[in-house]
């Protein structure tokens, strides 16, 4: 597990870095931004020490498509958004983007387990 602690100093030297330019240039957006940069490094690291050293790949074609879904989602709900009283448009568009995710999985045959 040393492998680990390689990976989270070069996220965190990463996000540090990260975080300073993107926060001048872009405010808490950048700061958003160069987290989710940092985590997609630190995990990228992971599965190619899975897929390199140990020949395991974590992922399945089954996995990709529900990514897809996710993202199809994603695009649907920014056409379809409710905008009301801000706690309730929170409980609609939760489940709105609930019903749409589950909808399309069930449509194309997808199932979690």
């Amino acid at each position: 597990y040393h492998y680990n602690l390689y990976f989270v100093v070069i996220s965190a030297i990463s996000n540090v870095f990260l975080t300073y330019f993107l926060t001048k240039e872009m405010g808490i957006v950048g700061t958003a931004w160069s987290i989710l940069i940092s985590i997609l490094l630190f995990n990228t690291l992971k599965f190619l020490l899975l897929y390199v050293k140990y020949k395991i790949n974590p992922f399945s074609f089954k996995t990709l498509k529900i990514v897809f879904v996710f993202f199809l989602q994603l695009l649907i709900l920014q056409f379809a958004r409710v905008e009301i009283q801000p706690i309730l448009s929170i409980l609609v568009n939760g489940g709105l983007s609930i019903k749409i995710f589950f909808g399309i999985l069930f449509l194309f045959f997808i199932f979690i387990i």
